[in-house]
C-alpha cells in the first residue's frame, strides 16, 4: 500500500513537456549481464556501466526525444522510487507514468515513461540514476508514442471479445498482444503451422516450430525454457491446441507482463470456445 501511494504521488509530479516526434530508435542502457544486480554498484563500476550504456546507440546530440521508457531495478524500500524520479525531474524530464513491473526478494523493477527535452540529457540521466544507491538501469528505450499499458490491455481484451469469428479472434490476439506488451512481433502457432502473426518476425520458421513444440510439451513453461528465452513470452491457447508467442529485442518480459499475456490468451481461448459452440449444428432428438 505504501509503495502504491508513492507511485501514485510521483505520477502527478510532471514538470516540462517536450514537443512530439516519431523517433522510435531504441537505446539499451546496460548489457544483459548487468540486468539482475542485487547490490548497489560501486562508483568505479558505475562509471564503467555508464560508458557501456553510451556505447549502445544514444541518439545524436540535438535530436528531440519525446516518449522515453526507463526501466530500473532498485531496492524495494520507501523513498527509492522518489529518488529516481527526482533525478529524472532534475533534468527537466516530464514523468508521464510509472508502472511497478515486478517485486521480489526486496528488489523491484519499475518502469517510467517520460518526456525528455532533448537527447543531450540522456548520458547525464544515465549517470544521475546510477548515482542512486542500489539502482541499476535495465533499459532505456525511445518510443514512437506514449504507451497506455493498462488501457492497451483493456483494448486488447475488448477487441478479442468483439471478434465475430474464431479466425478473427486469433488475428486480434496476435495484433493486440503485440501492442499490449510493446513487443516486436507475435505469432499464434497450431502444431507446425503459423496461423496468425503481427510485427516483423526475426526468427526462422523452423525455430518457431521447435520453440512452440517445446513449450507445448512443458505446458506451463519450465524454468529452463523461461530462463533461456527471457526476451520471449508464451501462453497456451487450448481451444486451438496452439500457443501464443511474443518477443522483443533486448528487454526481459517480467512476471507481470507474462501474466498479462496469459490473461489475453485465456480470454481468446474462452471466446473461441463460445463461438465454436454457437456455430455447432443443433443436436437432433
Amino acid at each position: 500500500m505504501q509503495r502504491d501511494a508513492e507511485t501514485a504521488q510521483l505520477g502527478r509530479s510532471a514538470q516540462v513537456e517536450a514537443p512530439p516526434t516519431n523517433d522510435a530508435r531504441s537505446v539499451r542502457a546496460a548489457e544483459s549481464g548487468n540486468r539482475a544486480r542485487s547490490v548497489a554498484t560501486p562508483r568505479q563500476d558505475r562509471r564503467v556501466a555508464v560508458r557501456r550504456s553510451l556505447a549502445f546507440g544514444v541518439p545524436p546530440t540535438g535530436d528531440t526525444v519525446t516518449p522515453t521508457l526507463i526501466r530500473v531495478e532498485l531496492v524495494d524500500r520507501p523513498g527509492a522510487l522518489g529518488q529516481v524520479a527526482s533525478r529524472i525531474g532534475s533534468l527537466r524530464g516530464d514523468i508521464m507514468s510509472i508502472d511497478v513491473v515486478e517485486q521480489c526478494d526486496g528488489r523491484a523493477i519499475d518502469e517510467f515513461v517520460v518526456h525528455l527535452p532533448n537527447s543531450e540529457v540522456i548520458p547525464t540521466l544515465i549517470r544521475e540514476i546510477h548515482e542512486v544507491d542500489g539502482v541499476t538501469i535495465e533499459q532505456i528505450r525511445i518510443l514512437p508514442q506514449i504507451p497506455e499499458g493498462r488501457i492497451e490491455v483493456l483494448d486488447a481484451a475488448t477487441a478479442i471479445c468483439e471478434a465475430p469469428t474464431p479466425d478473427a479472434v486469433i488475428a486480434a490476439l496476435a495484433v493486440h498482444s503485440l501492442r499490449a506488451l510493446a513487443a516486436d512481433w507475435s505469432v499464434v502457432m497450431r502444431g507446425n503451422d503459423l496461423i496468425a502473426s503481427a510485427g516483423d518476425i526475426e526468427m526462422p520458421m523452423s525455430t518457431l516450430v521447435l520453440m512452440a513444440q517445446e513449450f507445448a510439451e512443458q505446458s506451463t513453461g519450465s524454468p529452463s525454457l523461461t530462463s533461456a528465452t527471457k526476451d520471449m513470452a508464451f501462453a497456451p491457447v487450448p481451444a486451438l491446441d496452439g500457443q501464443l508467442m511474443v518477443a522483443r529485442a533486448d528487454q526481459i518480459f517480467r512476471r507481470r507482463e507474462r501474466e498479462r499475456l496469459s490473461s489475453l490468451a485465456r480470454i481468446a481461448n474462452r471466446t473461441i470456445a463460445l463461438l465454436n459452440h454457437d456455430t455447432e449444428p443443433p443436436v437432433q432428438t
